[in-house]
């Protein structure tokens, strides 16, 4: 499952953050080099230039660990296709 957090501030995501931590089976989705770079730039292609970064990357992660994605704003996402995530 990919979590996305909205709003803006560092200071929000910390409980999110803290939260991902202290889960048995959470993982954080750092870019880890020039290929995930490449990626992350056709995800945004692929949704349009609209889209903030934050919401390519948990798009990205998601598909690529096959996952759902976790928000309280469905909506957001509902008009993205995101091949079957």
């Amino acid at each position: 499952m990919a979590a996305e957090m909205g709003g803006s501030g560092e200071a929000k995501y910390l409980p999110a953050v803290r939260g991902i931590a202290g889960l048995e089976h959470g993982a954080y989705g750092p870019l880890v080099g020039f290929d995930d770079a490449l990626e992350l730039g056709h995800t945004a292609a692929e949704m349009g230039g609209k889209r903030l970064w934050e919401d390519v990357h948990t798009a990205l992660l998601a598909r690529q660990e096959g996952a759902a994605i976790l928000t309280l704003d469905a909506g957001r996402w509902s008009e993205l296709e995101l091949d079957g995530v």
